[in-house]
């Protein structure tokens, strides 16, 4: 990640940067979790150890998650980074 802003901004982040471990499929705590941040950049999704037998054992959880950040950065005014 540090390597891409560098890249792309033209900047080393330093100490500007850091990494928030959160339960992605949880709403609660991402409040808390945003505390302090102007941007966020939400790049978790679901990764099992096997191929799952349905689709949705995957899109749903990841797409709940997706939901979580973006209402969280919305109620907490802090930025959300898509990068496509």
């Amino acid at each position: 990640m540090r390597g891409w802003l560098t890249k792309e901004r033209g900047t080393d982040p330093g100490d500007t940067l850091s990494f928030v471990e959160a339960e992605l499929t949880n709403p609660k705590g991402w409040d808390a979790t945003m505390e302090g941040a102007r941007y966020v950049l939400q790049v978790a999704s679901p990764f099992p150890p096997t191929t799952p037998k349905h689709a949705d054992d995957l899109i749903v959880p990841a797409r709940k998650g997706t939901l979580n950040v973006i209402r969280a950065a919305a109620r907490t005014q802090v930025e959300p980074v898509f990068r496509y």
